[in-house]
């Protein structure tokens, strides 16, 4: 078993030795992988000049010059159906505007189902089980038998609603007594007023 760990170790010294020793020389030469130690050559960048691009005055004249195609005879290209630009526009505006009315139609009821998917989610955590009740007051009277120290620390972990629960089935004493162990933000979140 010794002998197995010592090889073990040898090689691992190994290898890290041999890692460091090629990051080393690749740092310091040219290429230690075709063998040559020579020192690196700096690289010299020298900083390109930057010219100034303006854009031509009259970008609407350009533009509609290169959307202009004269048809071709030939029958096996494909011929180009050029419009004016005047009806081009009116056609991808209106276009615009009808999907403008439909993106806000579709978000409105988006946002319709999402309100009406909230409002059973609040009224079912509004109304607690027979069973949760039992839960609760049976936790409650189990963290009472409790140190205090110890129950402080388990009802932290629970959800500020489940917390606020279990405490205010405990007597009083012994749920002031937990809550005083607790930090000051925690006691405060779990004994606010219920929204």
């Amino acid at each position: 078993m010794k002998g197995k760990l010592i090889y073990i170790a040898a090689f691992i010294a190994a290898f890290v030795f041999t890692t460091i020793a090629i990051m080393y020389l690749n740092n310091i030469c040219n290429n230690i992988f075709v063998f040559d130690f020579s020192d690196p050559k700096p690289q010299v960048h020298q900083p390109t000049i930057l010219k100034e691009i303006t854009a031509p005055e009259n970008l609407v004249e350009i533009s509609k010059q290169q959307t202009k195609v004269e048809p071709v005879n030939d029958t096996s290209s494909v011929n180009i159906k050029t419009e004016d630009p005047a009806v081009e526009n009116k056609q991808l505006s209106s276009l615009a505007d009808s999907t403008k009315k439909i993106a806000a139609v579709s978000d409105k009821k988006a946002t319709e189902n999402k309100v009406e998917e909230k409002k059973p989610v609040v009224k079912e955590k509004v109304t607690p089980t027979k069973e949760y009740l039992e839960w609760t007051k049976k936790t409650a009277g189990l963290y009472e038998a409790m140190d205090a120290n110890r129950a402080a620390k388990i009802i932290q972990n629970y959800s500020d609603n489940v917390a606020r629960d279990i405490i205010y089935a405990m007597k009083k004493k012994k749920a002031a007594e937990i809550l005083s162990i607790l930090s000051p933000e925690i006691a405060q979140r779990i004994t606010r007023v219920q929204q």
